[in-house]
């Protein structure tokens, strides 16, 4: 059965091990005058959540420049002008909802 590694975004990124497996991504210490992506999957209320989000992160570090998406359905991987578009982004910010 394969192994399956879930990382606790709580946590400090653990380092690489030497099975190469990858860390996470390191964290930008000022998101002021960056550009954020929020992805929206479509389900109930995740629209709501990145709202939320967008608007606590302009309240932290003014001069974000959020920038909204949406996929066409939460079943389909995302467009590729939205991956795109996600990859021009400094960050990005992912929801579910339900």
């Amino acid at each position: 059965m394969p192994e399956i590694v879930v990382f606790d975004p709580t946590v400090p990124a653990p380092q690489e091990d030497s099975d190469g497996a990858r860390s996470l991504a390191a964290r930008k210490s000022d998101l002021s005058g960056k550009t954020i992506g929020f992805l929206w999957n479509t389900k109930g209320n995740a629209d709501v959540y990145l709202d939320e989000i967008a608007h606590l992160l302009g309240k932290k570090h003014p001069g974000i420049v959020p920038l909204m998406f949406e996929k066409k359905s939460a079943s389909m991987a995302m467009e590729p002008e939205v991956y795109a578009a996600l990859l021009e982004c400094d960050a990005v910010v992912n929801a579910f909802g339900d």
